[in-house]
């Protein structure tokens, strides 16, 4: 398995195996495209690929969630809910089978009685497929940012044993995922500037949203040393030095774990990998699916 997650133009990769002891790394590191960008997605996979000593190439890919676009539908529950998807997409981008966007969709809390719309580029699942087809490769699964990342805390750091928890990745613009009982209860993109949050957008609960947005302001601020509106936080960081990371690493926090995947996945020689830098390959996350970590 080849696990690619993309920040920008930087695509991260881990070439592992299953073995007996769990995952077992071959090879890791990253890949910058400096090309035309129309074809970047086919570039990167093509040079991740040649670096790779393998002739059974089997991908899974993390998309970089800003080249997404989200929103939010709220129904009620005497309507079909997948009659409505299916009308606001129409609405809004078209028939996806003859258009150029295309739209998942993510179910929050059912109380909430919402879902979170994923809008992208049908261009760029058309080029990964050029990709696959042109040198007989396998695309398993095809995740998204920290997503894929919320997958690597369960799949890796057992999430799901916590009843609530939250995955956040620190960068220039901030995500944020909330999750109860298995149900997404908020995703909220915010900025952090001289200890003080920003809010940019919330989807999902407000409140719950609200309560984890005023204890990261106190935790970051090394005023507490544990997060009181979840069980548990799981951190992770974009490209780039961020402050923030470095006060968590530094100031360990009672119920926070920084998401270092490599330190729960064997190597096939004896490599350690520092937390600052692990953290950035959090969103190939989705490849570990159903795996036993």
């Amino acid at each position: 398995m080849i696990s690619v997650s993309q920040d920008k133009n930087t695509f991260y990769y881990v070439h592992w195996i299953p073995s007996e002891q769990g995952p077992l790394v071959l090879d890791y590191g990253k890949e910058i495209i400096k090309d035309d960008l129309n074809d970047l997605y086919y570039n990167a996979l093509n040079a991740i690929r040649m670096k790779i000593k393998d002739d059974n190439h089997i991908f899974s890919i993390s998309l970089d969630s800003k080249i997404v676009l989200f929103s939010q539908t709220s129904i009620e529950d005497e309507f079909d809910h997948f009659d409505v998807l299916n009308w606001f997409n129409d609405q809004t981008i078209g028939n996806q089978t003859d258009g150029d966007n295309e739209t998942f969709h993510y179910s929050f809390t059912k109380k909430q009685r919402m879902y979170l719309n994923v809008h992208f580029k049908s261009q760029i699942k058309d080029s990964i497929k050029r990709f696959a087809q042109d040198y007989n490769s396998e695309i398993r699964n095809l995740g998204l940012g920290i997503f894929s990342a919320e997958i690597a805390a369960r799949c890796i750091y057992n999430a799901d044993y916590h009843k609530k928890y939250a995955v956040l990745k620190i960068a220039q613009d901030c995500e944020l995922l909330i999750v109860s009982g298995g149900e997404l209860v908020s995703f909220l993109n915010f900025n952090i500037k001289e200890k003080k949050i920003i809010l940019n957008v919330n989807y999902g609960d407000v409140v719950e949203s609200k309560k984890i947005l005023k204890d990261l302001e106190i935790i970051i601020s090394n005023k507490d040393n544990k997060i009181k509106s979840v069980d548990h936080l799981y951190y992770y960081k974009g490209k780039g030095k961020f402050k923030v990371i470095e006060n968590l690493l530094k100031f360990k926090k009672v119920n926070a774990t920084s998401l270092n995947i490599f330190s729960k996945l064997k190597f096939n020689e004896n490599q350690k990998i520092i937390d600052v830098d692990a953290m950035q390959y959090a969103e190939i996350g989705a490849s570990f699916w159903g795996i036993d970590v």
